[in-house]
């Protein structure tokens, strides 16, 4: 396998969560296709003229959206969305999840609810206890994950090493000149992440299959 295709194949995996960091999510058939990725949370907010008026509750909105923003950092592994459910085209998803309190975090597996954060108190909410949620119940998927990203990191040096470089030169003649292989150096690196301990609610959600998901 060519070790170009195996570089890129370690990058899409590591980065094709959070690449795009926290993702916005606006359409609620961006929603249903984000929930059927393998490993997810999503993070549930009111967000309108009246929140942006009170300030103490504005003030709650954007430390939530810094915690989680910082909690993204610290599991590359996983793809973060938010979700305004006060825009009009989520009116229904807020019954269809049964979501009572505010802010409100589910961690979803290719459609289904895995588990759900909620009545969470503003003290509570910390980038520490977001990925402490995370590690109760994805924790060895994501450890799988990334040892499979870090395999193909490896089989991807290997395949750079031995590959030979090609160069063409023209003069009195043209012909291929061989050069011995050798390492084009460069780093991919896991995200880094501890564990810590903290207030959550978690539960399996009664219902909880979406469009596109199937079990696990």
């Amino acid at each position: 396998m060519n070790f170009r295709y195996l570089s890129c194949l370690c990058f899409f995996l590591l980065f094709e969560n959070s690449l795009f960091a926290v993702r916005n999510i606006e359409e609620l058939g961006d929603f249903y296709s984000a929930v059927n990725k393998d490993l997810v949370i999503a993070h549930f907010y009111k967000l309108d003229k009246e929140v942006r008026k009170d300030k103490v509750l504005y003030e709650q909105y954007k430390q939530q959206t810094a915690v989680f923003k910082a909690a993204e950092k610290m599991e590359s592994a996983l793809l973060f969305i938010k979700v305004n459910l006060s825009e009009k085209t989520f009116k229904n998803l807020e019954l269809e999840l049964n979501i009572k309190s505010y802010p409100t975090f589910m961690l979803f597996s290719y459609g289904q609810v895995i588990a759900i954060a909620n009545n969470l108190k503003p003290i509570d909410v910390t980038a520490k206890n977001v990925q402490t949620f995370i590690r109760n119940h994805f924790s060895k998927e994501i450890t799988a994950k990334l040892k499979f990203i870090e395999e193909e990191r490896q089989r991807a040096e290997i395949e750079r090493e031995n590959e030979p470089n090609v160069y063409f030169y023209t003069g009195y003649g043209v012909g291929p000149w061989w050069r011995d292989p050798y390492y084009y150096p460069g780093y991919w690196g896991p995200s880094y992440y501890g564990y810590w301990h903290g207030g959550h609610r978690g539960g399996h959600h009664r219902g909880g299959h979406y469009r596109g998901g199937r079990r696990r």
